[in-house]
């Protein structure tokens, strides 16, 4: 269970408190499309407190999670449960690294080992994209789709297409990812956005991923954000745990 939520985890940005508001897909134009663009979060640090509801079969685990990240570079995140630290995962580029205090073990991976979860080939800069509401993939993929009823923007990178629908801050608000060459999928929606520490990111996220009939969901809150530079990101392996 701790390694498929954190997968989620790294990537669902919700909060949980609060009403849920009406969200509406803006229409799009090339004017609102260069709005968008113009608006993507942009940071060096970031740190954040948060709280985690994880779904998956039926059963729900609720646990804290700290997070801090560079941008393009690391991804940081220690799990509690019932005030104890459960897990620790660090995230670079091109490798995956997670203790866990549950059964005293340990794993080293590529970052391909996230592609088992999520279904997709995927980069520490998109996961980084995804959780703050930015379009994961460059500008340049992207394409202005229209249809009767809706417009939306679709890029595609290799065999994943990421559909994104933009709310009337002209921010992400509905972000789909499938693929032709697996069974997932995996869908966000950005309900609502607030401005913290003069950065708006994403207060009200849903997450789910899909996997034939198998759904998983997470729903996170989060509070205390920071740009500060951060020192360090803390990983340390106690000698006594066996690695898997």
């Amino acid at each position: 269970m701790i390694r498929r939520a954190l997968s989620i985890t790294l990537i669902a940005f919700l909060m949980a408190c609060g009403s849920q508001k009406e969200v509406r897909l803006a229409q799009l134009t090339a004017e609102r499309m260069d709005a968008f663009w113009s608006n993507q979060l942009d940071y060096d640090y970031l740190s954040l407190k948060s709280k985690l509801g994880f779904t998956d079969r039926g059963n729900t685990t609720n646990v804290n999670v700290n997070l801090m990240m560079k941008k393009d570079s690391i991804l940081w995140a220690r799990f509690s449960l019932v005030g104890f630290e459960a897990a620790r995962a660090l995230i670079t580029k091109d490798s995956f690294h997670l203790i866990n205090r549950l059964n005293n073990t340990y794993m080293v991976r590529s970052v391909d080992y996230l592609k088992y979860y999520l279904g997709f080939d995927v980069e520490l800069k998109e996961i980084q994209d995804i959780m703050l509401g930015n379009a994961p993939f460059r500008k340049e993929i992207y394409s202005l789709t229209l249809t009767d009823t809706s417009s939306r923007i679709q890029g595609q990178k290799g065999s994943i297409l990421n559909t994104i629908g933009i709310n009337e801050q002209y921010r992400n608000l509905l972000s789909a990812f499938s693929s032709t060459e697996h069974i997932q999928s995996a869908e966000f929606t950005y309900l609502e956005y607030k401005n913290m520490g003069g950065n708006v990111i994403p207060t009200r996220v849903e997450a789910k991923l899909f996997t034939g009939d198998r759904q998983s969901e997470a729903k996170v809150s989060y509070s205390d954000l920071k740009t500060d530079p951060i020192a360090g990101f803390p990983f340390y392996v106690p000698e006594n745990f066996k690695r898997i």
